[in-house]
């Protein structure tokens, strides 16, 4: 398998298997004159990746299950809650436009 995102020459299989595989090839790149950098900085994931996760050590969420019927009721619920929300929120803007409220004294 040979990954090709390098105009003059591509990665193969053996490149990819370590950091410090892909190092020593692209620095085998850079003394052949196939590939001209100034210096070469190969990110290793994995470490990247633990370092990163080492301070979450949250427990994961566990979802309930939850039955269609009451997927749809809850979701129902949640439109009814929505148009009345907007309701209380159109008579709270209505009642802030009156000439009576004035906030600014």
């Amino acid at each position: 398998m040979k990954v090709q995102c390098f105009k003059n020459f591509g990665l193969t299989k053996e490149s990819l298997a370590s950091a410090d595989a892909l190092r020593h090839y692209l620095q085998q790149q850079v003394d052949a004159g196939t590939l001209l950098c100034r210096s070469i900085d190969v990110v290793d994931l994995d470490v990247w990746r633990r370092k990163a996760h080492e301070s979450y050590h949250a427990k994961p969420i566990e979802a309930q299950y939850v039955g269609y019927i009451r997927y749809k009721l809850g979701r129902l619920a949640t439109i009814i809650a929505d148009r009345k929300l907007h309701k209380e929120n159109r008579a709270r803007r209505k009642v802030a436009r009156s000439p009576k409220f004035d906030f600014r004294h």
